[in-house]
């Protein structure tokens, strides 16, 4: 299949037929495969660029925009996303990875494997013992001009129970954390009010950069379940929960620790299971 035969397929919605692409003697090179997927909007981009064999899609995902990078990663399933992302050369990998910021840099690092996540860890510079190593993506975020009515349907809607959300952090349209409020809070609130009327001005957070032994700290220190993580820009990326220092903690306090939160002492130590 030529190029010119590619780009026509794409315009007509023949999605179906760029199954055959890399068939046969004909080989395309994934840079001008790239170029030509590129050249339409976004979402038959993405269409396109699923429709490929997926043996071509690392090769060609590579010379994509970063922002279609991005978009593709976000619109297939995760598993999908995971073989795509560990199939890049690690310069490639790297590359993408040090384009995302926030957020997204946190839930993207998922997809990998134990091996390329330490890679890429190492290649942005987070120390081995730092709390980047173990963030959690899974934690409940509203923008700040929401009404608590709003902001109970977001998490009604995109959320399931879990320990991260006692919590729920108030960030502005960047991303940045201005606060954290307990769940309790807006329930016992009025729905009608602004999310900014029931702030009380203060939190805590980990900087990205910090240690797991600062993290022990400060859980020792605020008494709390999980603790939000951010960058020098003071974005959330993530949270650390109590759970995830606890191997860390053992050694040092283990009573102390469990009482973080209102968690129960244990009458034995923990373990770690092979």
């Amino acid at each position: 299949m030529t190029l010119k035969e590619i780009k026509t397929k794409i315009s007509r919605g023949d999605f179906g037929g760029l199954a055959n692409i890399g068939k046969g003697r004909k080989v395309v090179d994934p840079a001008e495969l790239a170029k030509i997927i590129s050249f339409f909007p976004m979402d038959t981009a993405i269409k396109a660029f699923v429709a490929l064999p997926e043996p071509s899609q690392p090769k060609t995902f590579a010379y994509l925009g970063k922002e279609l990078q991005k978009q593709t990663i976000k619109s297939i399933s995760k598993e999908k996303a995971s073989v795509i992302l560990n199939d890049l050369a690690s310069d490639e990998r790297f590359e993408f990875y040090s384009s995302l910021r926030g957020g997204e840099l946190s839930s993207f690092l998922k997809y990998l494997t134990e091996q390329h996540r330490n890679e890429t860890f190492n290649f942005l510079g987070y120390p081995e013992k730092s709390v980047a190593r173990f963030i959690n993506t899974d934690f409940a975020a509203v923008e700040i001009q929401m009404t608590i009515a709003e902001a109970t349907e977001l998490l009604r809607n995109t959320h399931q129970d879990s320990e991260t959300l006692n919590v729920v952090y108030v960030v502005d349209k960047d991303g940045k954390l201005i606060d954290d409020i307990p769940l309790r809070r807006l329930v016992l609130n009025d729905p009608g009010k602004k999310i900014e009327e029931i702030l009380d001005g203060f939190y805590v957070a980990l900087q990205i950069n910090e240690s797991r032994e600062d993290a022990v700290a400060k859980f020792k220190e605020y008494d709390r379940v999980a603790l939000p993580v951010v960058n020098s820009d003071n974005v959330l990326i993530g949270v650390v929960t109590v759970d995830d220092v606890l191997d860390i903690a053992e050694q040092q306090d283990t009573k102390s620790i469990q009482r973080f939160g209102g968690l129960e002492t244990l009458d034995f130590p923990y373990v770690t299971c092979g």
